[in-house]
This record gives structure tokens, sequence and C-alpha cells, in this order.
């Protein structure tokens, strides 16, 4: 790799540089060879994303009647 193409190449293409999950929620960081962590786990990342929207709309919804009251 050419010094000037090391950057392009540690941001985006190195597979011992830690990056994290690429799935929203997940802390875990890992190393980009490793990313069929992200690919075995996708349904439980999915069902939990699921929860958290769920919770997010329902508490939108409350907030949203309370404003309701006061206008």
């Amino acid at each position: 790799i050419k010094l000037k193409q090391m950057n392009h190449h540690i941001l985006n293409e190195c597979p011992e540089t830690e990056i994290n999950c690429t799935f929203i929620g997940c802390e875990k960081k890992i190393k980009r060879k490793q990313l069929e962590h992200c690919k075995e786990n996708w349904q439980n990342y999915l069902e939990q994303n699921n929860l958290i929207i769920k919770n997010l709309s329902q508490k939108l919804e409350f907030l949203s009647e309370e404003i309701a009251i006061y206008y």
C-alpha cells in the first residue's frame, strides 16, 4: 500500500481496523474482518430495534396527547 493511500485503506478497507458493529444499538467494536458478527446476529438486532421503535412510538403518542391538552 502506498503511503498516500494509507489513510483511505485504514478507514475503508483494512481488515484489522476496529469498527463499530453496523447495527443501531449494538455497542460492539469489531475488526472489519469480523463483520460476520453482524450478519449472524441480524435477526436479534432487528427484534431489538423493533422494540425500541415501538417504545418510542408509544412515548411520542403520549407526548402528543399531553401537548394537545395544553393547546
